[in-house]
């Protein structure tokens, strides 16, 4: 059985939250048509990005709603946490932000970002960063150092 990453078991960890000018959703298989779109929309963005090093070329539906469903059951676990990043006003998908606790005490947990092809010229990357590294230094994350990490 799966249990919640130890620095979590008994921490809630907001599913949603307003983070500057953006909003911040849970990520869930129920956004699989926004996020199979934006992730095929910016792979040229992604693609080196996370570990894999060719994901997500040749990414199915099939495959993104298992990744999502991953990222859903990780949340609900409390091991590591997944969210659509929002415009407020219209609820727009913009990006995806991650938070990934670290395996060994001596690691940095990192908090990873994106933001989709289409949207990024006209979107404030860099104010997301800010509130994104202001939120993961406050008392949501237990004395963490932060590696942060994103495709720009």
């Amino acid at each position: 059985m799966m249990r919640a990453h130890p620095d979590f078991a008994e921490r809630t960890i907001p599913t949603h939250l307003a983070l500057g000018r953006f909003r911040l959703r849970i990520l869930t298989i129920a956004d699989l048509a926004e996020d199979y779109d934006a992730v095929v929309e910016s792979a040229a963005d992604l693609k080196g990005v996370f570990e894999d090093g060719s994901w997500p070329e040749g990414l199915t539906r099939e495959e993104d709603l298992v990744d999502l469903g991953w990222h859903q059951k990780e949340f609900a676990l409390n091991r590591s946490f997944a969210w659509i990043i929002a415009d407020p006003e219209t609820d727009a998908y913009l990006g995806c932000a991650y938070v990934f606790p670290p395996h060994h005490a001596d690691n940095p947990a990192e908090g990873w970002f994106w933001f989709r092809t289409s949207v990024r010229r006209g979107v404030d990357e860099a104010g997301f960063r800010q509130a994104f590294e202001t939120w993961l230094h406050g008392p949501v994350w237990p004395n963490y150092r932060f590696r942060i990490l994103s495709p720009s």
